[in-house]
């Protein structure tokens, strides 16, 4: 599990820093633990001039999602930056263009990801993992070691006839 995490950036000379700390864990089921409580600060290099304290409640796992939980529903008339196609405008309630649209200032554009034959989907199953194979591989050589001292056994006994 994260505990504590440190960010740092050098803008102009100033660095700035971020940490933000989990004071508590909530086992939200046996053996599975989610941050509940956390604290930290942030600001120049040394002296944090803000604070927080994050409190997670109502924290549920693995349990089933509402069928349109990521149907998302803005302000009208909300500024929306795209970064991927590099121009901002303003949106609708369901996120669809209302302005025209203009290009943002700062000319970065985030290039998107190509979409192969397959578009990208929620996992389906879990990996499995390389741990299955300890107990029968371990079960092998322990076998192994058993039949050869069986072996080198027969073998000194018949030598010494």
């Amino acid at each position: 599990m994260v505990r504590k995490t440190i960010y740092t950036q050098q803008t102009k000379g100033t660095y700035y820093r971020r940490e933000d700390e989990v004071v508590q864990f909530k086992e939200c089921s046996p053996g599975v633990f989610f941050p509940e409580r956390l604290v930290g600060g942030s600001g120049p290099e040394g002296d944090f001039n803000f604070h927080h304290h994050t409190l997670i409640s109502d924290i549920r796992v693995n349990q089933p999602l509402p069928e349109n939980i990521f149907h998302l529903r803005y302000p009208e008339g909300i500024p929306f930056d795209d970064h991927i196609r590099g121009v901002k405008y303003r949106a609708n309630s369901e996120g669809n263009p209302i302005s025209k649209e203009e290009p943002l200032r700062s000319g970065r554009v985030i290039p998107a990801a190509p979409l192969g034959d397959d578009p990208p989907r929620e996992t389906q199953e879990e990996p499995k993992s390389a741990t299955r194979w300890i107990l029968p591989v371990s079960g092998g050589i322990l076998v192994i070691g058993l039949a050869a001292a069986f072996v080198r056994r027969r073998w000194k006994m018949t030598a010494a006839r």
